[in-house]
């Protein structure tokens, strides 16, 4: 579990680096990502985490 959880952080990380970078590149893309990307968290945390543990 511990590999799994390093393996989400990193690419997390990752994924703030290429944000940031982006931001400073190209403002209205990284604008527009930023936003699918929250979206794509959040609706994940919802289909996936939220309903794992309602089954636990």
């Amino acid at each position: 579990m511990a590999f799994l959880y390093e393996n989400l952080e990193k690419t997390f990380k990752e994924l703030m680096w290429e944000m940031k970078e982006l931001a400073a590149k190209e403002p209205e893309t990284h604008d527009l990502f930023k936003k699918n990307v929250i979206d794509f968290l959040m609706k994940s945390l919802k289909e996936n985490v939220y309903t794992e543990n309602e089954q636990a």
